[in-house]
């Protein structure tokens, strides 16, 4: 404690390095093994990334190769499967676990508006999120720090939820305008906006926790470029559980907005405590300069409506969802999601599919694929 009764301030956080972990009682035939395995492991996560982001990035009149996508994650889920039977006691290096990472991440949002192979079971995404609810709770801690707290928010318990044929409506003009295709809400196959389906809610937490390890990976700090993004998702998550998902009350406000640096993370998990410490400013005590005004700029938007008693909240949510469109949104998270696969190096493998190894010469990369006992010219060979 300081001489003012406030908690000392103590060095910010830094999760442990995932270093490459050699088992003393591993063979050499074993150490090999592995070695292709990482290789492998590191080449097809990155190609299914890339595959999903192609397939998103493209439009209807592009003929979407979905197929190629989806073949590329099956290869991708069964080879993970299999490395974790297989190496059971090992731990993945820090750029390995951001690609495994980025790949769940790039997975769940571009395919959460059908019911796929992805799609999380009932079970699995109840977990989830009460797992996302309870570390809320943990960092409101008390009444006062809860985002709705102070606010008129009487109307989105005596006005919500809305009626169901308007939610099928917001449902569909979602779907076309994201370019996905159209549902039949009088059939029992409707997905998107159903309680099956992940909501931007469900998602919003993954998206902090990738930021953070990238962020701790490279050393470097928030930008406002990344708050203004965070805090258009967080008004989407909201408007879509009100517009879209028939929510009422302010809990969803609340979840969504309990992001920002706070001192006390004892309970929390590394993974929570890294997106936490990712909010603590470098050269201040206390949060990063920037966020707390543009996360109070949006909460202001959603929850502060107009003087005129004839604007009601329904009517103030159809304005904000036509000033900020799901759509920008989509477009502004698939170039943070390109440039986030860009930022790492290729993995070795593919690489070499480019003729050339970072930091060698095309001669001292050939040697090397010559060294792996790979065919000279590979992959540009007739088998």
């Amino acid at each position: 404690m300081t001489a003012s009764g406030t908690p000392e301030r103590q060095p910010k956080r830094r999760r442990l390095n995932n270093a490459l972990v050699k088992l003393p009682d591993r063979t050499p035939d074993a150490e090999v093994s592995l070695d292709v395995d990482i290789l492998i492991l590191d080449y097809v996560t990155y190609q299914a990334t890339t595959a999903l982001l192609t397939d998103a990035n493209s439009t209807p009149d592009d003929g979407k190769d979905s197929i190629s996508a989806a073949h590329n994650l099956e290869i991708t889920n069964a080879f993970l499967a299999m490395f974790k039977a297989q190496h059971s006691n090992y731990q993945v290096d820090d750029k390995l676990d951001f690609r495994i990472l980025l790949l769940k991440f790039v997975t769940l949002c571009v395919r959460r508006m059908t019911r796929n192979a992805s799609s999380p079971a009932p079970d699995a995404l109840k977990a989830l999120r009460v797992q996302n609810q309870q570390r809320a709770v943990a960092w409101i801690g008390s009444a006062e720090r809860a985002p709705a707290h102070g606010r008129d928010v009487e109307s989105f318990d005596q006005d919500l939820p809305r009626p169901l044929e308007d939610l099928e409506r917001d449902r569909a003009d979602v779907l076309n305008s994201l370019n996905a295709p159209a549902e039949d809400e009088a059939y029992e196959d409707a997905f998107y906006g159903t309680k099956a389906s992940l909501a931007l809610l469900d998602l919003l937490p993954l998206f902090m926790e990738v930021s953070a390890m990238r962020n701790r990976i490279s050393e470097s700090t928030l930008t406002l470029q990344w708050m203004e993004l965070a805090g258009s998702f967080i008004l989407q998550a909201c408007l879509e559980m009100y517009c879209i998902r028939g929510a009422s009350g302010s809990d969803a406000i609340d979840e969504a907005f309990a992001w920002g640096f706070r001192t006390d993370t004892s309970t929390a998990t590394d993974d929570v405590r890294e997106v936490d410490d990712m909010f603590e400013s470098d050269h201040d005590e206390g949060e990063v300069q920037g966020w707390a005004e543009i996360k109070q700029r949006y909460l202001d938007e959603l929850t502060t409506r107009s003087s005129d008693p004839s604007v009601s909240l329904v009517t103030h949510f159809e304005n904000l969802a036509a000033k900020h469109p799901v759509a920008a949104l989509h477009r502004k998270l698939l170039h943070f999601l390109n440039a986030l696969n860009a930022s790492m190096s290729p993995p070795v493998l593919a690489q070499l599919e480019t003729g050339t190894l970072e930091g060698l010469t095309s001669e001292q990369t050939a040697e090397f694929i010559e060294d792996c006992g790979l065919p000279a010219g590979w992959p540009n060979v007739s088998v």
